[in-house]
C-alpha cells in the first residue's frame, strides 16, 4: 500500500536515476574505512592555490581538503597527527616550525609520516635544486622564500624514524596546471630539473610531473591528476580490503594518468616515483 504524500500524489512515485560516466565512487565523497591500519603514522598537508606573489595553482586547495580526509577516514590516522596548512597559513615560516628538528612534528612520537603538497613549484636556475612554493614565496627568490624538496625530505628523516612518503602534486619546471610559466623566473620550462636521489629504504618520493612537464588537472573531480588517481588507488583498495604498496600504487596512479592524458590529448606527461623499497612499504596496510 502506498500512501499519497499529497492529494496531487494520488499515491504515484517518481523516481530519478542518476548515470555516472565513471564507473569509481566519487573520490570526493566516499571514504572506505580501514580499522586495520595502526596509527602510527602522523601527516603533513600543505595546499596552496592563492599566492601573495604567483598566480593561482587550480584545485590545490581542494586536493589538499579530501587528502587530508583520506588519512583520516581511509587510512585511519589520528585527527591530532594530521597537520594541515592551506593558502595563507601556508607559509615558509609556518612549514618551516613543523618540519624543523624538534618542532610540532617530531613531537608527535610518530613512527611514520606522509607529506603532501598541491601547488606550484619551480626549479633553481642551474636546474639543481627543486624548490616548493609556499603562500609568500617568490619564484624569482626560490632559495630564499621557497622550500627545497632536499631539505624537505631531510627534516622528515629527522622528524620520524621509520618511513617517509613524499607526495608532490606539481610541476618543477615552473608551470601552473594549464602549463603556462608561473613568473618572471620561469618565462620557458627548464628543460630539466634535478630531483633528490633517493638511496634509502625508508624514502618514496612521488612526483606528478618531471623533466619539463606539467601536472594538469581532471575537471570531474576538481583535482590535479596525480592527486585524482593517488586518491582512487587508496579507495579501490580500501574498499576490497586489499593491502597497497608503494609498486602498485604508482602503477595505479601511472596507469590512470596515461588514459586520462590520452583522452585529454595530453602528450607530454610525466608523473614519476623514486623509491628503493616499493614492495615494502605499504601506504594501506
Amino acid at each position: 500500500k502506498i500512501t499519497p504524500i499529497n492529494k496531487e500524489s494520488r499515491g504515484k512515485i517518481s523516481l530519478t536515476f542518476n548515470f555516472r560516466d565513471d564507473k569509481a565512487d566519487d573520490i570526493n565523497t566516499f571514504f572506505p574505512i580501514t580499522l586495520q591500519n595502526s596509527r602510527s603514522c602522523a601527516a603533513v598537508v600543505v595546499g596552496v592555490e592563492g599566492y601573495s606573489h604567483l598566480p593561482k595553482a587550480i584545485y590545490a586547495t581542494n586536493d589538499a581538503k579530501v587528502a587530508k580526509q583520506y588519512f583520516l577516514k581511509v587510512l585511519n590516522m589520528s585527527q591530532v597527527n594530521v597537520i594541515a596548512l592551506s593558502n595563507q597559513s601556508a607559509t615558509l615560516e609556518r612549514l618551516a616550525n613543523i618540519l624543523k628538528p624538534g618542532g610540532e612534528l617530531s613531537l608527535k612520537g610518530k613512527a611514520n609520516v606522509i607529506f603532501y603538497f598541491s601547488g606550484l613549484s619551480v626549479c633553481d636556475p642551474g636546474g639543481r635544486e627543486p624548490y616548493i612554493m609556499l603562500y609568500d614565496s617568490k619564484d624569482t627568490d626560490p632559495q630564499g622564500t621557497g622550500y627545497s624538496v632536499k631539505e624537505i625530505v631531510r627534516n622528515l628523516h629527522s622528524a620520524v624514524p621509520g618511513c617517509v612518503i613524499c607526495i608532490f602534486e606539481t610541476s618543477f619546471a615552473g608551470l601552473d596546471r594549464a602549463g603556462k610559466p608561473i613568473g618572471e623566473s620561469a618565462k620557458e620550462p627548464l628543460p630539466y630539473c634535478i630531483l633528490p636521489a633517493v638511496a634509502d629504504e625508508r624514502t618514496c618520493l612521488i612526483y606528478a610531473a618531471s623533466g619539463k612537464a606539467y601536472n594538469p588537472v581532471v575537471e570531474r573531480s576538481s583535482h590535479g591528476m596525480l592527486t585524482h588517481y593517488l586518491l582512487s588507488a587508496i579507495q579501490e583498495y580500501a574498499k576490497n580490503r586489499n593491502a597497497l604498496d608503494m609498486k602498485n600504487l604508482f602503477n595505479y596512479i601511472s596507469r590512470g594518468m596515461d588514459q586520462e592524458a590520452q583522452r585529454a590529448g595530453i602528450t607530454d606527461l610525466q608523473p614519476r616515483m623514486d623509491c628503493v623499497n616499493r614492495d615494502g612499504i605499504l601506504i594501506l596496510k
